[in-house]
């Protein structure tokens, strides 16, 4: 039997809660759980370590940095985090944040080599720090990465992104032997910006399918919870952050509370624009929201299987590069779904077959096609049933992504 490849994998999404940490959490599970191959993580990670940690961690309101930070109005907390944050336009914090990675990639350099390969999740937050370890790398470099990092900050976040970082993520791309990206979309904006396309390996985010099932145990609880029983559920699971469209998402509500006042909106989730979205609920008038706030990734499927109807709202600068778990959590368990169209979402939703689609920022489409659904439950759920049955037989599982994964990286050894 031959040796393992042994891997080095630095990715700093592992220990954050939502969105990317999520992801890479999910494959950095399966991805340990392969003979083929031996990961060392950088910095050091493992699940049962974060489990642990999560679920031991002690209510921290009442202690002494909690009653500190309380005592700071918000807006100077924000400003404050800005300043200290890896990506600050002022560079004390940014070169601090790279000598400390780079001491931490030294250690494992140095404890565990040699490796075969290097697996990098790049970050804005790691532009200078990765490029540091690609100049003196001697072996082959696969990047995962979640989009063009100064297109993005150009263009949907619009935040500050320095020009060393800009020449740093264009040194990446020029040294990867591969870059693994989420969908064709995303490869051709690679492209767009100049990477060439024989570099760009398109590899969808996988789905747990045994915990997203049609059959799940806890529905009628959880509906009974939250005061559901009986009322038609709309459900959004997801962050609350600039590419999640809940400005027309909550503005088609409106629409639809005015047709169907027996429905409901279950809105799963936390970010940075929450509070404006509540605003904005309370603005339009709205009534029959029902606000869950952020949810352990465990529970999810529970309040999943609450919904009659899944939605996806983004923006259309964010359908290229956005990776959309929870759209294929929804069709994992037998919801139709109505979704903006563009990215990964076309691969996902055939329009009136498994669900529909919408042009991104169009309140009325995505109000007509929920309203579609509403009033043709029989229909709503049949189209469920389809896109759960094509989502099994054309998607990959997460151990099926790593092990694409893996044979990216066996082939640019060979």
């Amino acid at each position: 039997m031959s040796e393992p490849l042994k891997v080095f994998y630095y990715n700093t999404f592992l220990p954050m809660k939502l969105g990317e940490g999520m992801v890479s959490r999910h494959f950095f599970a399966a991805a340990t759980q392969l003979d083929a191959w031996q990961l060392t993580a950088v910095p050091p990670f493992s699940m049962e370590q974060y489990s642990s940690k999560k679920n031991g961690r002690p209510p921290q309101k009442n202690s002494m940095r909690g009653k500190i930070k309380r005592l700071i109005p918000p807006s100077l907390r924000k400003t404050i985090r800005k300043l200290a944050s890896p990506t600050s336009p002022i560079p004390i914090a940014p070169q601090r944040y790279a000598r400390k990675m780079t001491q931490e990639i030294d250690a494992a350099l140095k404890a565990h080599a040699p490796f075969d390969v290097m697996l990098l999740h790049i970050s804005h937050q790691d532009l200078e720090t990765l490029a540091r370890l690609c100049r003196r790398a001697t072996i082959p470099i696969i990047l995962r990465a979640p989009g063009p990092l100064a297109y993005q900050a150009d263009h949907v976040f619009k935040r500050y992104i320095s020009r060393r970082d800009r020449q740093n993520e264009r040194l990446l791309y020029d040294v990867a032997d591969a870059i693994c990206v989420i969908s064709e979309d995303m490869k051709q904006l690679f492209v767009e910006v100049g990477v060439p396309a024989k570099k760009i390996i398109p590899v969808p985010n996988g789905i747990d399918f045994a915990s997203f099932t049609p059959q799940n145990n806890n529905q009628t609880l959880t509906r009974e919870a939250l005061g559901l029983d009986g009322h038609p559920t709309v459900g959004y699971v997801g962050g609350f952050w600039s590419g999640n469209d809940m400005d027309t998402l909550l503005r088609a509500w409106a629409k639809i509370e005015t047709e169907q006042p027996e429905a409901r909106l279950l809105l799963v989730g936390d970010g940075p624009q929450r509070q404006t979205s509540e605003a904005l609920s309370v603005e339009l008038g709205l009534k029959n929201c029902v606000w869950v706030g952020r949810i352990l990734h465990s529970e999810v499927p529970n309040y999943i299987s609450a919904m009659d109807i899944g939605v996806g709202p983004y923006t259309q600068e964010a359908l290229a590069f956005v990776s959309p778990l929870k759209v294929i959590e929804y069709t994992a368990m037998g919801l139709p779904v109505v979704a903006a169209r563009g990215g990964q979402i076309q691969d996902l939703i055939e329009h009136g077959v498994t669900g529909y689609t919408y042009k991104a920022g169009s309140e009325k489409e995505m109000a007509d096609a929920i309203l579609q659904l509403l009033q043709s439950p029989d229909q709503a759920q049949l189209m469920g049933q389809k896109a759960r049955q094509r989502l099994k037989s054309g998607w990959r599982n997460w151990d099926e992504m790593a092990a694409k994964i893996y044979s990216i990286c066996e082939n640019v050894t060979k």
